[in-house]
């Protein structure tokens, strides 16, 4: 009975295996689905820096409002603010993330999770970005469909 179940397992994952191996090398064969997959992994990694430097700011915050409302536990808190990785997620992290393809991700981070939306970097920095590239994928696909003579 158990070798049945093992050779059933057997086949399920060489199965999944083998539709991975082809959903892969058919990304890999297509130049629009790779840039197309490129982008999205950017976009969902800038969604992310940005939730992971918002939790971050939020950490610091109620550290500091720690730091301020018990001074008599300062050396115990010492402690524990050096145990803890305190630092932000660079400023200028997210706007390469952004310039890079992830700046639809970057954008939506600073919304949903209302993040540096009152910064003139964020706030017309990123909707720019988002045009420039627009403009850009306009030229390439304009130029690859009218006056690509291969």
């Amino acid at each position: 009975m158990w070798e049945a179940i093992d050779s059933a397992i057997n086949t399920v994952m060489g199965a999944i295996i083998n539709a991975l191996v082809a959903v892969v090398s058919f990304i890999v064969s297509n130049p629009f689905l790779r840039v197309f997959t490129y982008l999205l992994l950017m976009n969902l990694a800038g969604f992310i820096l940005m939730k992971r430097d918002k939790e971050i700011a939020k950490r610091n915050a109620l550290i500091e409002q720690k730091k301020i409302s018990e001074p008599e536990d300062m050396n115990k808190f010492e402690k524990y603010l050096e145990s803890r990785n305190r630092k932000r997620i660079k400023e200028s992290t997210l706007l390469v993330t952004a310039m890079i393809g992830g700046s639809l991700g970057v954008l939506g981070g600073m919304y949903a999770f209302n993040h540096k939306t009152k910064k003139p970097k964020f706030k017309i920095g990123v909707p720019v970005i988002i045009g420039l590239q627009v403009v850009l994928i306009l030229y390439v696909v304009i130029k690859l469909t009218f006056f690509n003579k291969a």
